[in-house]
């Protein structure tokens, strides 16, 4: 009995392509590219989010849970017009353009509304950066309904659980 791998040595060896054909796209069903075929520009022409949920620097999301105030909304076709600071977040919607100042996207799983940062249920976060004074961490023992995307924009936002930093992010050229 022969080998798997005689075998394709064997048919591989008496095998050979076929020259290449200029093809109209039409015509081009089920054939297979002769050569690469490199795009002119890259697509997504940016930075964009490939889920919902929000913008944060993932230095601001590395003790959890945390609160922070939602400065802005991105979606698909409508950029945001902020800049995510410390302690800030931003909505954003799958496809949306990132928002400037942030750097992971964090699932709106992983997210609950939150009235305040100073809410009975939260805490002040003892930082060492002077530009986080609304930063707070919220107790694990307060859980409210799921957020959806759909609802009304909270002005702050309780992170639940982060990605690694960069998560979520699909980059400019990114192959899907």
């Amino acid at each position: 009995m022969i080998q798997f791998d005689q075998l394709q040595q064997q048919v591989l060896a008496v095998l050979q392509a076929n020259p290449p054909k200029n093809l109209v796209l039409r015509d081009c069903v089920g054939a297979v590219l002769a050569e690469p075929i490199l795009a002119t520009v890259d697509l997504p022409p940016f930075d964009n989010s490939a889920m919902d949920g929000y913008a944060v620097r993932a230095a601001d999301v590395t003790n959890l849970p945390v609160t922070l105030r939602v400065v802005g909304v991105s979606s698909a076709g409508h950029p945001a017009d902020c800049t995510v600071g410390a302690a800030e977040a931003a909505r954003i919607l799958t496809g949306a353009v990132m928002v400037q100042g942030a750097d992971t996207v964090v699932r709106v799983e992983d997210t609950q509304p939150a009235a305040s940062p100073h809410s009975p249920d939260t805490q002040s976060l003892d930082t060492q950066s002077p530009d986080t004074q609304s930063l707070d961490t919220h107790s694990p023992d307060t859980h409210s309904p799921e957020m959806q995307i759909s609802e009304a924009p909270s002005e702050f936002v309780v992170i639940t659980a982060a990605p690694a930093p960069g998560a979520n992010i699909r980059r400019a050229g990114e192959a899907a």
